[in-house]
């Protein structure tokens, strides 16, 4: 089940919340998973679907850098994030 909305992080952290309860992914993944939807929101350029451009996926990745994380959590974030933009192609 998902909510019909323009909003990507509405639809992430709905999907974070229903696969959380229906026992898809484990409480330490769902909490690793918040901590991106969380960088999302900050970073700022990432909200909607229409967001989702290679050009601010490239600016996430330099956002992402720039706060001094290491090369294993760069691409963590960007893995969490890919499973959402998939399934958000499964919803339509």
């Amino acid at each position: 089940e998902s909510v019909k909305t323009d909003s990507f992080l509405d639809f992430m952290r709905t999907q974070i919340e229903q696969r959380y309860g229906k026992g898809e992914i484990t409480q330490s993944t769902a909490k690793q998973h918040m901590v991106t939807y969380n960088d999302l929101v900050e970073f700022g350029l990432i909200q909607t679907f229409n967001d989702l451009t290679p050009e601010n996926i490239t600016k996430y990745e330099i956002y992402i850098n720039a706060n001094g994380r290491c090369e294993a959590t760069q691409y963590n974030f960007i893995k969490r994030l890919k499973v959402y933009v998939s399934l958000a192609k499964v919803y339509g």
